[in-house]
């Protein structure tokens, strides 16, 4: 079952959020729409998988996740 995240930031197109235009490239290409996508992944480690997915663009990912104090959703991936 496809996990639903009820927090409007994880709900929006990442094309509207306040990040690089680098991670929304990344995001486009791998199909994440929204953040809730990339953090319907089984582990955090998948998403460096990715050629393009640097450190910095996880970092990037981590910030505006911990910023909007969904950082419990972190803390679970791969639970």
């Amino acid at each position: 079952m496809e996990k639903i995240f009820k927090e409007n930031l994880l709900n929006q197109p990442i094309a509207d959020l306040d990040l690089s235009q680098e991670f929304k490239a990344v995001a486009k290409k791998y199909s994440y729409n929204t953040l809730g996508d990339i953090l319907r992944l089984e582990h955090l480690s998948l998403i460096l998988k990715h050629k393009e997915f640097s450190h910095r663009l996880f970092f990037e990912f981590t910030n505006i996740i911990c910023k909007n104090k969904l950082g419990n959703y972190i803390n679970e991936w791969g639970h």
